[in-house]
């Protein structure tokens, strides 16, 4: 049972990738990288880190990395995903469900995806 809300929970969370990428991407074309930082922030997801006032190259670098990451379906679906993760088992330990440093329903989830992944 538990990891099937498990599972709802990650697949909602990365039904939205497409639609937090496009926004970003809105921002970035604008050339308001710290606007699209901010949709991260509004979520609790770690952005990719960069400075947005640095002027040396490799900082530029940074920005044009972390510009390309929130821009990318694929780099929000796991935000996402992670950040639905973290909700789950915050909701198990709360509720007394975690033994073991994970729940039962977390455990199964990475099972599951771990023989799919690697086969």
């Amino acid at each position: 049972m538990t990891l099937e809300i498990l599972e709802r929970q990650v697949e909602e969370a990365r039904a939205n990738a497409v639609n937090y990428a496009e926004r970003c991407e809105q921002f970035i074309s604008g050339c308001d990288l710290a606007a699209a930082i901010a949709v991260c922030n509004e979520l609790s997801i770690d952005p990719p880190q960069c400075s947005l006032t640095a002027t040396t190259e490799n900082a530029q670098r940074l920005r044009n990395a972390a510009a390309r990451k929130l821009a990318d379906p694929k780099w929000w679906a796991k935000a996402l995903e992670t950040q639905a993760i973290r909700r789950y088992e915050h909701g198990q330990l709360v509720q007394g469900n975690v033994t073991n440093f994970v729940s039962d329903g977390l455990a199964a989830y990475h099972a599951k995806y771990k023989a799919k992944r690697y086969g």
